[in-house]
């Protein structure tokens, strides 16, 4: 397995050029306060972050209507993804694929047993819930759920995930979701208030892909699970979180206009690249919910490396479990880039079909 991630366009000498279509990260580049916000944390840099985060978890706490207690705070979505792995109680996961590479790559990691859950193409990659839980589930206590998904970009409907969360809790096993393009969505979707409910859910957020932020690394985890708290506050890395990471969490939330103009950009602009994308022969296009989408090729094209002739950076998505060398997926950016898109992919199917 290929654990590296999409989004390297450090690798290409002629990076300053590229269109990165490979990277999820929101086209309206981070708020407008984001400059300000980090010149003002330059005047604490000689000051050791709180290693408890108490402002950021009360900030979160305050945002999602939630106990403090239950937030976790890390460098990025990851970090609290290999959190979880490490300090749960767990024998054997089952990993709901295709999906993102990390989850496994964190298993391996911390030696534990792992099985796929496979969704199939012919359902567009949606997970049915009751096929799920009438799988053989007797040697799982832990269930790998992304929504939405990364790289089908398909959620699950709460109602849905309230279901499979109620029926692993009786079967007493734990479920790790990951919301990390979740505030992609209009739609209430997120299972973050229903955490007091169940003490088998732990719900693992990124902030970095929706506010455009991905180098500063911030990323958090809820669960009311207080055992597995205890241990990732015990045993973790001190101060994983740095002072401008810490200064920009407390701001994000504030920025209103911000989070609907990106929403319903999204909707609208996916869409539109979504119509493009169809019109396209040759391609088998999934309609996407958030901002990414996928696409199979149905002729033997290799898209990435045929748009690198017009430096566009696409993701190649063959290293992803349950996927193939006929998978591609791209983000949604801006309408220019979107439309550059769309005319160097229809030059490089004419090409094809000459």
């Amino acid at each position: 397995m290929d654990y590296k991630h999409g989004g390297n366009i450090h690798i290409l000498e002629n990076r300053a050029e590229i269109i990165d279509f490979s990277s999820n990260i929101n086209p309206y580049g981070p708020p407008e306060n984001f400059t300000k916000t980090i010149i003002k944390a330059c005047h604490s840099i000689d000051k050791y972050p709180d290693p408890n985060y108490n402002d950021i978890r009360n900030k979160i706490a305050e945002t999602y209507d939630i106990s403090s207690e239950y937030i976790v705070v890390g460098n990025g979505g990851i970090q609290v993804i290999h959190n979880a792995i490490e300090f749960l109680d767990f024998k054997k996961a089952l990993i709901v694929v295709p999906t993102f590479v990390e989850y496994e790559k964190a298993l391996k990691r911390f030696n534990k047993k792992f099985d796929y859950y496979y969704l199939k193409e012919e359902n567009n990659f949606d997970l049915e819930i009751d096929q799920l839980l009438s799988s053989d589930l007797s040697d799982i206590d832990l269930v790998i759920v992304c929504s939405p998904n990364n790289p089908t970009g398909n959620y699950v409907k709460k109602e849905d995930l309230v279901r499979l969360t109620n029926r692993l809790n009786e079967l007493k096993i734990n479920i790790l979701l990951d919301e990390a393009f979740i505030d992609f969505l209009e739609d209430d979707v997120s299972m973050i208030d229903r955490v007091s409910d169940f003490s088998n859910l732990i719900i693992t957020r990124s902030l970095t892909k929706f506010f455009a932020v991905p180098g500063l690394r911030l990323g958090f985890l809820v669960t009311r699970n207080n055992k597995l708290i205890d241990k990732i506050n015990k045993y973790r890395e001190s101060w994983s979180v740095n002072i401008f990471a810490n200064s920009m969490l407390l701001e994000l939330f504030e920025n209103k206009k911000y989070i609907d103009r990106t929403q319903k950009y999204i909707v609208e602009e996916g869409n539109r690249l979504y119509n493009q994308l169809i019109r396209i022969h040759g391609l088998h296009v999934f309609k996407p919910s958030v901002n990414y989408i996928l696409f199979k090729s149905q002729k033997d094209i290799s898209w990435k490396m045929e748009l690198l002739k017009y430096k566009i950076l696409i993701r190649h998505c063959n290293n992803y479990v349950g996927l193939d060398e006929k998978f591609f997926r791209i983000a949604v950016k801006s309408k220019v880039d979107n439309s550059i898109l769309i005319k160097k992919m229809n030059r490089v199917m004419e090409a094809f079909n000459e």
